[in-house]
């Protein structure tokens, strides 16, 4: 997944079940990825002087190329943890760097202990730090 910052070309209006899954889904970048609410930061966008939400966008299919909310993303259960996967599916698995290269990736053999999230600056052909 990419992301990138962009201003909207017009207002979105969200209904009151929209805006709640556009809140979890920015708690969840901002509190369980990132980890901001450690640092004392409180999610309450009802106070703050500019209450800007993190949503997940995808390209329209029109001739323009504007981005569209992605309700399908949206509406998916992010918070839940990776699952292990099969024996079967872990042999099919194929590795492709650009997949992963500046991305936040949580590892599935961490599910079953503490969540960690890490940022992939580089990936190393050869070794480990």
């Amino acid at each position: 997944m990419e992301v990138r910052i962009r201003k909207a070309p017009s207002m979105l209006q969200l209904d009151e079940k929209l805006l709640k899954l556009v809140s979890l889904f920015h708690r969840h970048i901002f509190d369980d990825i990132l980890k901001l609410g450690r640092c004392g930061i409180e999610f309450s966008p009802e106070y703050s002087p500019t209450p800007l939400l993190i949503v997940p966008l995808r390209r329209s299919n029109d001739v323009q190329g504007d981005y569209v909310l992605d309700y399908r993303y949206l509406s998916e259960d992010i918070r839940n943890p990776p699952r292990q996967p099969d024996d079967s599916t872990r042999r099919k698995f194929k590795f492709h760097e650009s997949n992963f290269y500046e991305t936040v990736v949580c590892p599935w053999y961490r599910c079953t202990e503490q969540l960690a999230y890490y940022y992939v600056a580089e990936v190393r052909e050869f070794g480990t730090w």
